[in-house]
């Protein structure tokens, strides 16, 4: 039974690898007509820069680094993001959105020109990108405690010597009882009299 197993996976990977390679096969003449694309093919994401020379000069010099230009080649699906000549035979296309799980082929635009207005034609130039399937993720850490211990707060005030404080009734509901010591509630009761009779005895 492992043998059997162990053969089903080998051709399960077998297949995956020719599935892979004829994946890039198809990935038409990316060197075609002189132009050089980096990356050629593989993935690309959001983020990622693909940079394209042409072995013509294709604008002139006050463009270069210069934004909103036209891309000079377009995808299928579309392909979001921003075109910058950096000289005048190569660009950087910054992509800021794929499609997810796809495959874009790109061509050259149609009308695409050169520098001296001559139209630039290489009808078998392409190249294809794969994108990530689509995905959520989380910051979200796991925390086995607290950050802090909770507490309660508990306030006491006497309102006479036959009244239990706060604390003590709420002590008495749980099945507590805390009855507050006779004597330390005298003592509570009578320090304005106490004063009294000092300030009549120095009189």
């Amino acid at each position: 039974m492992p043998f059997l197993v162990c053969i089903v996976a080998i051709a399960m990977a077998g297949a995956s690898f020719a599935q892979d390679e004829e994946e890039e096969a198809s990935n038409a003449k990316p060197d075609a007509g002189g132009i050089v694309i980096e990356p050629s093919s593989g993935k690309i994401a959001e983020g990622d820069t693909i940079t394209i020379t042409f072995p013509v000069s294709m604008v002139a010099a006050d463009l270069i680094d210069v934004g909103d230009q036209a891309s000079p080649f377009v995808s299928e699906p579309k392909l979001d993001g921003t075109f910058l000549w950096k000289s005048q035979t190569e660009g950087v296309f910054t992509v800021s959105g794929v499609v997810a799980e796809a495959r874009h082929r790109l061509t050259l635009a149609s009308g695409l020109k050169d520098a001296t207005g001559k139209p630039f034609v290489v009808k078998d130039w392409s190249a294809e990108f794969k994108t990530p399937k689509f995905a959520i993720t989380t910051e979200f850490n796991e925390r086995k405690q607290l950050a802090a211990r909770p507490q309660i707060y508990l306030s006491c005030g006497f309102a006479g010597s036959d009244r239990l404080s706060s604390h003590a009734a709420r002590s008495a509901s749980s099945g507590t009882h805390i009855r507050p010591h006779r004597e330390w509630l005298a003592r509570r009761e009578k320090p304005a009299a106490t004063s009294i009779l000092a300030s009549d005895a120095r009189r």
